[in-house]
């Protein structure tokens, strides 16, 4: 199933990952927080393992599906079938289009992430010395900072979802019905 094929792709890249890492020099390690390290290679390797585990079985199931329901149309009725050829295209275009879009702001929400658990780890590895030199109004801001760019990046992501996923379903939708229309059926 798709969660055994993510859940491995997580695993293996995970892995591979750990292994790569044990082999920088003090440098990198130098450069980068735990918290940072751990932070980018936990979501990271969570959306790989999604984007190859489900998304790849699901697009997988729609080619399957697509060329299933073409040659039975055709089979039925090639006048049917004029509709979804022209349709299908376009919805591949803005499924593309909108997944292109999603990635970039994923990969800010990554970052963010990543800023936001340093940030945190900071705080709380300092703790004592924030308080006794007064700063924990200060971390405090530091944290709503970063917390509302990751809630705001987010909302970002879904509105492109909504933006890009109501033309694509309304599609669809007219997609049966014409070609319902045209075949006569």
């Amino acid at each position: 199933s798709a969660d055994i094929i993510s859940k491995r792709v997580e695993r293996d890249l995970s892995l591979d990952l750990f292994n790569a890492i044990q082999k920088q020099d003090g440098q990198f390690f130098r450069e980068r927080t735990p918290a940072d390290l751990m932070s980018r290679t936990t979501e990271d390797c969570n959306y790989i393992g999604f984007s190859f585990g489900f998304c790849g079985i699901f697009f997988l199931e729609c080619v399957s599906y697509m060329v299933a329901m073409s040659i039975a149309i055709l089979s039925v009725n090639p006048l049917g079938a004029i509709v979804p050829f022209i349709l299908m295209p376009i919805i591949a275009f803005l499924g593309l289009r909108s997944e292109i879009i999603g990635d970039k702001i994923s990969d800010e929400i990554s970052d963010i992430t990543a800023e936001l658990n340093k940030c945190a780890s900071e705080a709380i590895t300092g703790i004592r010395p924030v308080k006794s030199f007064g700063k924990e109004e200060h971390e405090k801001n530091k944290l709503r900072v970063h917390s509302k760019a990751f809630r705001d990046k987010h909302r970002k992501l879904d509105l492109v979802w909504a933006d890009w996923g109501t033309p694509m379903t309304a599609l669809g939708r007219m997609m049966l019905i014409l070609s319902t229309l045209v075949s006569g059926l």
